[in-house]
């Protein structure tokens, strides 16, 4: 954190692999949506978003959650 910016303003530094990273928390699921892989999950991501986002890997969370890797 850096101080003195006018108006109280603070900047934070954020790790690097914070910038990469996006935590999905699943709400309701479908049938097909709860047996979909993470191969699968990877190529639509990377489908829908145009290859823009290059998604690397996902990660599912005990509790459901995803951890989508870019």
């Amino acid at each position: 954190m850096t101080r003195g910016r006018p108006n109280g303003q603070c900047i934070y530094l954020v790790l690097a692999r914070y910038t990469r990273e996006l935590i999905v928390v699943l709400g309701a699921k479908s049938t097909t949506q709860k047996q979909r892989t993470s191969l699968e999950l990877v190529r639509d991501i990377n489908t829908t978003t145009n290859g823009s986002g290059d998604t690397i890997t996902i990660k599912h969370f005990p509790n459901k959650d995803i951890l989508v890797v870019f």
